[in-house]
């Protein structure tokens, strides 16, 4: 049995219009990021469908399957899944291989909903907008790379501190020395797990440490380039986004990373944002986990690290920067 070739939209064009039929189960999805290409094994006959996807996205999936099961999805090939959406489906069992990057959106003033700046992150969250949010009910194996690097808080412009979720220029956001400076003056890092590095100007203060894996707080962007000669283009590094996946088990073997990107010329960088991986079983870190400061340029100051929980009947730290519940090193 061979399912039809066709775009996403079609009926008769894709998995859908097959899968419609309730005398179809789906035993398994692999999707080749690289190519597009989904090949889905159903029960009936024991059939394997292929078809094109047009964009390499949680919403083309949902598009593709609907709210049809999934026992095993597989992510293969080199290239970047994004998580654009929630899924519509349960995904039992969950597997990235070595050549494949899974991200989301970075945070968008104009977008977000519900925990602009100055405001307190309230949950449930919307999907993207610096956070990453994936749940299972299987086993999440990681042999890529989850990454939201950067995709936090923004860092500042000119003569302007960064943003954190205190506001503008407070709370963890990197300062920058005023336009009225003579000279050369850099900004400091951005703090959250621990505080940023100082720049012209004293770095802001760590947050978060009480309820960031029910917050998922993000990092803060570096103060800009200050002083009168300061480049227009001189910018803070924006802080590390979050990343939470809740399932049954997880294993990694790959790269975890939601660190602070580096400041431009005489910025300070980015601190890291958050890492939640949250198990019923086993949380198990073979790979790298990794939320640290982005570095500052030019003297500026780095970026403070974020923060780590990793949650589970039984946890194997491993390789982690980051700040833990009960301290650095990513201490559980």
């Amino acid at each position: 049995m061979k399912l039809a070739y066709g775009s996403l939209g079609s009926m008769s064009g894709s998995i859908v219009g097959v899968v419609s039929d309730n005398r179809y189960t789906i035993s398994s999805v692999t999707w080749a990021v690289d190519t597009g290409m989904i090949t889905v094994n159903t029960s009936l006959y024991n059939g394997t469908g292929w078809f094109i996807a047009y964009g390499n996205t949680m919403s083309a999936l949902n598009s593709a399957v609907g709210t049809h099961s999934i026992p095993s999805l597989t992510l293969s090939g080199t290239g970047t899944f994004t998580v654009d959406a929630n899924p519509t489906m349960t995904i039992t069992d969950m597997t990235l291989g070595s050549g494949v990057t899974t991200t989301a959106s970075a945070y968008s003033r104009s977008t977000a909903s519900g925990d602009d700046y100055g405001l307190s992150p309230v949950s449930p969250f919307q999907q993207g907008n610096g956070r990453m949010i994936l749940s299972i009910s299987g086993t999440f194996t990681n042999n890529g790379t989850v990454t939201m690097v950067g995709k936090g808080y923004p860092g500042g412009n000119p003569w302007n501190g960064g943003y954190s979720p205190a506001g503008y220029n407070a709370g963890g956001a990197g300062r920058a020395p005023g336009g009225n400076t003579w000279g050369t003056s850099v900004g400091s890092g951005g703090s959250y797990g621990t505080t940023g590095g100082n720049g012209s100007s004293t770095a802001g203060d760590t947050y978060g440490a009480s309820d960031f894996q029910t917050a998922l707080y993000l990092g803060s962007g570096g103060g800009g380039h200050g002083g009168r000669d300061t480049n227009a283009s001189y910018i803070g590094g924006a802080g590390g986004g979050a990343i939470s996946i809740t399932a049954a088990s997880i294993a990694n073997s790959g790269t975890i990373t939601a660190a602070g990107a580096n400041g431009s010329p005489y910025s300070g960088g980015g601190s890291g944002g958050t890492i939640y991986l949250n198990a019923t079983s086993t949380v198990s870190n073979t790979g790298t986990l990794n939320v640290a400061g982005g570095s500052g340029n030019s003297g500026a100051g780095n970026g403070g690290v974020g923060r780590v929980k990793l949650s589970g009947g039984s946890v194997t730290v491993g390789t982690c920067t980051g700040q833990g519940p009960s301290g650095s090193s990513c201490a559980q």
